[in-house]
């Protein structure tokens, strides 16, 4: 194989794979968001009895689909994407905690703490940005 189609191979893979780690996390952000919303409209009463169960199963479906845009990540990434990914992870599990926590501290003292959705709901978000944050710092 010459340089030239190493090359070209190689930047093949690295948009196929940038392409799938970003739908990945916005997939991630838009469940996060798409599930604070439903707790919100719920806890609220916002919404009619009828749209109750759809806004409890849409969470359930898209994380589904946000499972499925992992899976088709992880899989088909090289081994310094699977490093990133587990330092993301290692990273949004820290944060999630950290902030578990805080909040059973100050529950301590009167702050009402949010749904187990929500608090879940960080350690997704919290995983998303640090992956992102570390395949931009590599790609510096």
């Amino acid at each position: 194989m010459t340089i030239e189609a190493e090359a070209g191979k190689n930047s093949s893979f690295e948009r196929r794979e940038k392409r799938r780690s970003v739908s990945y996390a916005i997939a991630c952000i838009g469940w996060a968001l798409l599930l604070t919303l439903s707790n919100y409209l719920l806890d609220n009463d916002l919404v009619s009895d009828t749209w109750t169960w759809p806004l409890v199963l849409l969470p359930i479906i898209t994380a589904l689909l946000v499972y499925y845009f992992y899976y088709r990540f992880y899989i088909d990434t090289d081994e310094m994407g699977r490093q990133i990914q587990n330092f993301g992870l290692i990273i949004g599990f820290a944060v999630g905690v950290l902030y578990l926590i805080c909040l059973m501290s100050l529950e301590n003292v009167g702050v009402a703490s949010p749904s187990m959705n929500n608090i879940f709901a960080v350690f997704v978000v919290s995983y998303s940005l640090a992956s992102g944050f570390l395949v931009w710092k590599y790609k510096q």
